[in-house]
């Protein structure tokens, strides 16, 4: 996960058919985990690719088939060494 100055760099897009894309930028070879879960910290989604190579990766969620009422939801990045943690929410 990229840090420039400190700043971890996630972007996270939705679209009005309730797609939301999440792009992240890796510098080495890491495992990736990928959770989005509840505020309560319920986990409603989770993947995990081992030894991703370094360069831009995209992943898409799709509102509609995990069943996500409107709501704040958290999304979390991790590899072995850091954790990147941000706010979604659906009206």
């Amino acid at each position: 996960i990229v840090s420039n100055n400190g700043m971890s760099r996630i972007i996270i897009t939705k679209s009005i058919k309730g797609l939301v894309k999440l792009q992240y930028t890796i510098k080495q070879t890491e495992d990736i985990t990928i959770i989005l879960c509840t505020m309560e910290r319920k986990i409603i989604f989770k993947t995990k690719t081992l030894s991703q190579l370094p360069g831009v990766y995209q992943h898409q969620l799709d509102r509609t088939q995990l069943r996500l009422d409107s709501g704040v939801y958290l999304v979390k990045i991790q590899t072995e060494t850091k954790s990147i943690i941000r706010k979604l929410t659906f009206i």
